[in-house]
């Protein structure tokens, strides 16, 4: 439906652009936003914020056909927008360079990686630099998980048969996989079952990755990869930096 034009406020970054150098815990550090919009947002709403993004992203997203998923993507650059603001102006980091693999994986900067998950009404991203990420987010709901034994390793498999919160077991297992497979960029169409993630260190492709969960709500179950070694995780709850229109 086409929506008149309108006079729309620019959207003020809680975030400012920083010109000093990268910090010693910059540079160790992994930066994870989150956003939880329980409402869909308005029309008005809606065009206000895809304005504030590149064309080019723009059109990937309005190819979408569900409201939510494409509320979920928009949010995603919005906030990926901010996060970049975070790291120096001389990186010359922009969603104007964003571009994705063969795998479907956002690519930005050789030095900063980033990766986005979504599901139901959350949406995370992360970014870190000189090292490999990955996320993924699963809301906790009734599914034919059953229908998944091909994508579990045998004593995977047996642990779900034996759960007695089989929903949840499935999600965390699920979700620490494809956290996995996205940071080594395989993505999830490689063999999940051979992604070993059962303890918090993996070794995959000659690499070792660890694994972690991240408490974000108790509705959704999310969990992040990231080459070793290991580092300080910076969470950040992110809000429209515009006012939704009711």
């Amino acid at each position: 439906m086409l929506i008149q034009k309108q006079r729309t406020p620019k959207l003020k970054s809680k975030f400012k652009q920083h010109d000093f150098p990268l910090t010693s815990l910059m540079q160790r550090e992994i930066l994870v936003y989150y956003a939880l919009e329980k409402e869909l947002w308005t029309r008005e709403t809606y065009a206000t914020a895809l304005a504030l993004l590149p064309p080019v992203l723009t059109e990937r997203i309005t190819a979408y056909q569900d409201e939510r998923d494409k509320q979920n993507r928009l949010c995603s650059k919005l906030m990926l927008q901010d996060m970049l603001s975070e790291f120096p102006s001389g990186m010359n980091l922009s969603l104007n360079n964003l571009h994705y693999t063969h795998s479907g994986r956002p690519k930005l900067s050789s030095d900063l990686d980033i990766n986005i998950s979504h599901s139901g009404n959350l949406v995370v991203c992360i970014a870190a630099l000189h090292k490999k990420v990955g996320i993924d987010t699963e809301e906790i709901k009734p599914c034919a998980w059953k229908d998944y034994e091909t994508y579990f390793q045998p004593e995977e498999w047996d642990q779900l048969l034996r759960s007695s919160s089989p929903y949840s077991d499935f999600y965390t297992l699920w979700t620490r996989k494809e956290a996995l497979l996205k940071a080594t960029g395989q993505g999830i169409f490689t063999d999940f079952s051979a992604s070993g993630n059962l303890s918090a260190k993996n070794r995959n492709a000659k690499e070792e990755y660890f694994i972690q969960k991240l408490e974000i709500d108790p509705a959704y179950i999310t969990h992040l990869a990231a080459s070793f070694p290991a580092a300080p995780v910076r969470l950040k709850h992110w809000k429209p930096g515009f006012a939704t229109i009711g």
